[in-house]
């Protein structure tokens, strides 16, 4: 009963702890500004702008770089209001776009309705997003039904916005986990596949946001979840479409693009006339793991 008593104390301080640290957050930081050329970058879910630490010291060197933070009001940023921070800030040289996960799906979306950037690099998407998903459910099945898991977790959070505190996230994960490093272990045991090695990155970003930021998350998972049934139920009518500017797709390859994307990758980067590259022994960040061999990698292709 007494440590009862202090893991609930516990819990209470925490949770007063999270309260007092919810600050107002920029919806976005510019690096390198007098130089002529910009990247945009725009990060994914279980993320936010802090995401590129291991990028924005080498391309600010030769690059204006505009670091969007999607998670910065409660409201998880639309490719609109990205759009917006771009046309204000981006200089008069070429404009190129770096983006990671779900943040391709605003980049393409940016890219189709304005036709505003020279070149894009994609990490852990495809372009044309939408071409992309496994709707019959054919890769790694068994983590798509765990990582379900996390998405009713965020709806609800976007239901109840009080369940974004830190200390309710801690009990939602901790009863999350254990089925998802299951669903790992039956992906590596049935398909041989690593899936989502670096998930503990996710896991670490998520409990060091602020509770708008967590409100924010789960506005975008809310959003994806309606996307993707509206996707579901109108498959007949995704079709592939041709990038007309240069593409590049990096592919981390032990990344979740198993439990949410097709594994026919390069059949799909051909249709659609992008450039890809698995990156070897990659995850979800490799971005941040292998972040040497990445930058210089996107350094090559932008030049």
């Amino acid at each position: 009963m007494k440590y009862f008593n202090y893991i609930i104390l516990f819990f209470i301080v925490l949770g007063l702890f999270d309260i007092l640290r919810n600050r107002p957050l920029k919806t976005y930081h510019i690096y390198g500004e007098h130089n002529k050329d910009t990247i945009v970058f725009i990060h994914g879910l279980n993320d936010d702008n802090t995401s590129w630490y291991k990028q924005i010291p080498f391309f600010s060197k030769y690059y204006k770089c505009i670091v969007v933070n999607r998670t910065s009001l409660a409201k998880y940023l639309d490719y609109q209001d990205i759009y917006h921070i771009i046309k204000n800030n981006k200089s008069n040289g070429q404009l190129y776009c770096i983006c990671a996960s779900y943040g391709c799906e605003a980049a393409f979306k940016i890219q189709s309705n304005y036709n505003c950037f020279d070149k894009m690099v994609f990490m852990n998407y495809t372009w044309n997003p939408r071409y992309s998903y496994d709707y019959d459910c054919k890769y790694g099945i068994v983590y798509k039904f765990v990582y379900s898991g996390w998405f009713i977790t965020n709806i609800i959070n976007y239901y109840f916005k009080m369940f974004n505190i830190l200390p309710v996230l801690l009990i939602q994960m901790l009863l999350m986990i254990p089925f998802e490093r299951l669903g790992h272990l039956i992906e590596i045991i049935i398909n041989k596949h690593n899936i989502y090695s670096d998930a503990f990155i996710g896991v670490k970003k998520v409990c060091s946001f602020t509770m708008t930021q967590r409100q924010s998350q789960a506005s975008a998972y809310y959003r994806y979840a309606n996307d993707i049934r509206y996707l579901m139920l109108n498959r007949d009518k995704v079709k592939p479409v041709k990038a007309f500017i240069p593409v590049l797709s990096l592919v981390g390859e032990n990344d979740n693009i198993g439990h949410t994307n097709r594994g026919d990758l390069a059949k799909l980067m051909s249709e659609q006339n992008s450039k890809y590259e698995l990156v070897k022994n990659g995850g979800h960040w490799f971005f941040q793991e292998q972040s040497e061999y990445i930058n210089k990698k996107i350094y090559d292709f932008l030049n």
